[in-house]
């Protein structure tokens, strides 16, 4: 009897242990879907969400204004670019093609080259007036120093112009001046509003360009003799 007793006390000191034992956890996984958003969210996406005070939306429209400038401006770059091959001409075409200057124009357009070449208003008029120096041989214009500003549907344009051109009896001539254009966006795309000239020098290429007209009329003395540097 006392043998069975300490059997079954040592089997309950034996359960006891066991049940005593620590279990260890599982460790506790994150939701798929919670790993999946935070590896696709990139580190300046959560930057920029996170930083105060800014407007994204605001910035955004900023860039889209400067690329509508920024193409405006092309737009316009080749509008003129168009004119000079529209008036240039004598090695493989005929030059000054009135009615391609024309339809660079809005329909009230002026092309105004001033004493030196006259006036033509709305596209007929310009027509008939760049039509009118086809008698010109060669004509080649060269137009730099770009300076385009845009203000919503309306824009300025300022260049420098050199032009090669041979007079009707042969005489190679040069001019050289600025063009001081206006234009308008339409729904063709931007168009000259008015186009104009102005000489700073016209003259035979067999005499030069010699002195500018300012000089003429205000003669340069010459100043007084600069001290010897040393």
């Amino acid at each position: 009897m006392k043998k069975a007793q300490r059997k079954a006390a040592k089997a309950g000191r034996q359960t006891s242990k066991k049940m005593s034992r620590p279990v260890a956890k599982k460790p506790v996984r994150s939701a798929p879907k919670a790993r999946a958003r935070a590896v696709a969210a990139p580190p300046k996406a959560r930057a920029v969400a996170a930083a105060p005070g800014r407007n994204v939306a605001a910035e955004i429209n900023t860039l889209k204004a400067r690329l509508q400038n920024l193409e405006d401006i092309m737009e316009i770059s080749r509008l003129k670019a168009a004119y000079c091959e529209a008036v240039d001409g004598g090695w493989d075409r005929r030059t000054h093609r009135g009615e391609e200057v024309a339809a660079l124009f809005t329909e009230d357009g002026v092309w105004d080259a001033g004493r030196i070449g006259g006036r033509g208003e709305g596209r007929e008029g310009i027509t008939k007036i760049i039509n009118s120096f086809q008698r010109m041989p060669f004509a080649l214009h060269r137009v730099t120093n770009p300076d385009i500003r845009v203000n919503g549907d309306e824009a300025t344009g300022k260049w420098h112009v050199i032009a090669y051109l041979t007079q009707p009896d042969g005489t190679p001539v040069m001019f050289m001046g600025t063009y001081r254009d206006k234009f308008v966006r339409t729904p063709q795309g931007w168009k000259f509003k008015h186009l104009g000239g102005a000489a700073a020098y016209f003259a035979s290429l067999r005499e030069g360009w010699g002195v500018g007209e300012y000089y003429r009329q205000h003669p340069f003395s010459e100043p007084d003799a600069a001290p010897e540097v040393h």
